[in-house]
Parts: structure tokens; C-alpha cells; sequence
């Protein structure tokens, strides 16, 4: 399976909502690996909550695109 991870420019004072994904992928972490085995064939709850969270703080011109590092076998 290939995981990619791209940068993305935040808005300013985006700390507070990035500490709150990070501890929220953190205790939701089975259900967010399950997203990655079920990518693009249906949507879990908490597919939900990072695109709406990350859509609140990326900047107008925040998405970088950027080659993958890792394939991830599960």
C-alpha cells in the first residue's frame, strides 16, 4: 500500500488545532489505520473530522506536493 505524506502551509495560530489532530489521530489510531486499508472505497467518521479540521487551517496556498517516502505493507 503506498502511504504518501505531502507539507502543507498552515494559517497563522494553527498550533492549537494541530496539537488537537495529532491527539486525536493518537487515541483514534486503530480506527485511523483502518482509513488507510479502506482508502477511496468508503469514508470512516473520523475521515470526517481531518478533512474538515485540516480544510479549517490550510492557507489559501498550502498544499505542496511531494513524492512518497515510505510503502507501508499491512
Amino acid at each position: 500500500m503506498e502511504v504518501a505524506a505531502g507539507l502543507i502551509k498552515l494559517k497563522p495560530d494553527s498550533k492549537s488545532k494541530v496539537d488537537e489532530w495529532r491527539d486525536t489521530m493518537k487515541s483514534r489510531m486503530e480506527e485511523a489505520l483502518a482509513t488507510l486499508v479502506h482508502e477511496g472505497t468508503f469514508k470512516h467518521p473520523i475521515d470526517k473530522y481531518h478533512y474538515e479540521l485540516m480544510a479549517g487551517i490550510t492557507a489559501p496556498d498550502g498544499n505542496i506536493v511531494a513524492k512518497p517516502l515510505l510503502d507501508l505493507k499491512v
